[in-house]
């Protein structure tokens, strides 16, 4: 029976508190998503009456996918009042994703998904920052600014090719600094380089 089937839960958090003269603020974010497809993707249609005449062909890339997503996001940081001359903001962030999938391959057969041998496959991606800026006003109209970030980012694809079960894997870092310099021409334009 070809047809697919999603369900996504969705929920988002964001919270402010005045504190020291600054602003805490937290971000949260959840989403859970469960996908569900059983498809033709060659567009030969699933026929019954074909498969006697036709066993080879028939539904020769029909494909039965049960996915499973969560991810979980979460920012802290602190920044100082906007109003100031000298403003600064330091921060953290961090991020987790899993996908489990359940594929199978009705190839040539008008069998039931369950009645089919699958393919599990997992998926886990993590990713990790820690940033902070600062920027100073050098006149009324030019500032100066700083900022760097660290980050790291981690995956892990666990699987099944030839029968066996694999694991890929690696992990990114990166340092990303940045300057800028900001004039305002007018009050409705502004020229920047960094």
């Amino acid at each position: 029976c070809a047809g697919m089937e999603r369900d996504v839960t969705w929920a988002t958090l964001n919270l402010d508190w005045e504190v020291l003269g600054g602003t805490f603020t937290s971000m949260s974010s959840f989403t859970d998503t469960d996908y569900v497809a059983d498809y033709d993707t060659d567009f030969t249609g699933i026929l019954p009456t074909a498969l006697p005449r036709h066993p080879v062909f028939l539904n020769s890339f029909r494909a039965y996918t049960d996915r499973d997503i969560r991810s979980l996001g979460q920012e802290l940081r602190v920044a100082s009042a906007q109003e100031a001359r000298l403003r600064w903001l330091v921060g953290a962030y961090y991020y987790d994703e899993k996908v489990v999938d359940d594929g199978r391959n009705l190839t040539g057969t008008l069998a039931p998904p369950s009645s089919v041998p699958s393919v599990p496959q997992r998926n886990d991606v993590t990713s990790t920052s820690v940033f902070g800026s600062v920027s100073f006003d050098l006149t009324d109209r030019l500032t100066a600014g700083a900022e760097i970030r660290w980050n790291e980012d981690d995956a892990q694809v666990d699987f099944i090719f030839a029968n066996a079960p694999r694991t890929l894997s690696n992990t990114w870092e990166s340092w990303l600094p940045r300057f800028t310099l900001d004039f305002q021409w007018t009050p409705d334009l502004m020229i920047y380089a960094n």
